[in-house]
C-alpha cells in the first residue's frame, strides 16, 4: 500500500474523521427520537444539520465546510450547555447520561477534525482523535451503567402518599394529607431524571431514571406546589393540599 503523505492526502484523512463524527450526531438524533417514541425538534434539527455537514464534507471538502463545521459545533455546544450540564452532572441516571455524552464527544471530534483539515495535521494523529473520544465514551458509559445498577430503590411505607412520574407528568397531580408528618413515595417511570420539589417545605428529592425514592417531612396546613427543577420540565407541576 503506497504511503501518500501529501497535503491533500492528509486533508482526506481528516475529512473522513469529520464526516464520521458528524454522521454519529445524525445517527444519535434518530436513535433518541425512536427511544423517546416521539419527534424531538431539537434532536431532529441537530440530526439534519449534521447529516448535511457529513455529506458536504465528503462531497465538497474545503475551507468553507471546515469553518462551517467549527462554527456550527461551537454554537450548538454553547446553546445546549445548560441541558448538558444537567444530564452529565448525574451519571447515576444512565438513560440520561449516556445519550447526552455521545453527541458532545462527537461534536468536539468534529471541531478537532476540522482544525486538523485546515492545518493539514499529520494523518497519524487522526487515529488518536478518534480513539480518545471513543475510549472516554466507553469508560464513562460503563461507569454510569454501573452506578445506575448499583442503586437501591426506596420502599414505600404504610400511609405514604403515592405518586409517579410518567410522560414528564406527575400522576396524580393532586395529593392530599392531614397536617403533621407526611410521607411520599415517588416512582420515576420515565427514561429521564427528575426532581420532586416542594420549595415552601424545603423538600427536594433527586429521582434517577427508573428509580423509586421516599421522602418524609413535616407539613402544616396549606396548599403547596410540587415541581420538577430539571431544565425543560417546567410544565411538570402538581399540588399538595394539607388540611388542618
Amino acid at each position: 500500500m503506497r504511503n501518500d503523505d501529501s497535503p491533500s492526502a492528509r486533508a482526506g484523512v481528516w475529512d473522513r474523521v469529520l464526516a464520521s463524527a458528524a454522521a454519529t450526531v445524525a445517527l444519535w438524533a434518530v436513535l433518541v427520537s425512536v427511544l423517546a417514541g416521539e419527534v424531538l425538534p431539537f434532536a431532529v434539527g441537530l440530526g439534519v444539520l449534521y447529516g448535511v455537514l457529513a455529506a458536504a464534507t465528503l462531497l465538497w471538502p474545503g475551507r468553507v465546510v471546515y469553518w462551517v463545521a467549527i462554527v456550527v459545533s461551537i454554537a450548538t455546544l454553547a446553546g445546549g450547555v445548560q441541558f448538558v450540564v444537567s444530564d452529565l452532572g448525574h451519571p447515576e441516571s444512565a438513560l440520561g447520561f449516556v445519550p447526552a455524552l455521545l453527541p458532545e464527544l462527537a461534536r468536539l471530534t468534529v471541531i478537532v477534525a476540522a482544525v486538523g483539515a485546515l492545518r493539514r495535521w499529520d494523518a497519524s494523529l487522526a487515529r488518536r482523535v478518534v480513539l480518545v473520544p471513543v475510549g472516554v465514551f466507553v469508560v464513562l458509559a460503563l461507569v454510569s451503567v454501573g452506578l445506575s445498577v448499583a442503586q437501591d430503590d426506596d420502599l414505600a411505607q404504610s400511609g405514604d402518599l403515592l405518586v409517579e412520574s410518567k410522560d414528564i407528568l406527575w400522576m396524580p397531580d393532586m395529593l392530599t394529607a392531614e397536617a403533621g408528618q407526611v410521607g411520599v413515595f415517588i416512582e420515576n417511570k420515565d427514561p429521564v431524571r427528575h426532581t420532586f420539589v416542594i420549595e415552601q417545605l424545603d423538600v427536594e428529592v433527586e429521582l434517577p431514571t427508573s428509580a423509586s425514592r421516599r421522602v418524609e417531612f413535616l407539613a402544616p396546613a396549606g396548599t403547596y406546589e410540587i415541581t420538577c427543577t430539571v431544565l425543560g420540565h417546567e410544565n411538570m407541576t402538581g399540588t399538595l393540599v394539607i388540611s388542618g
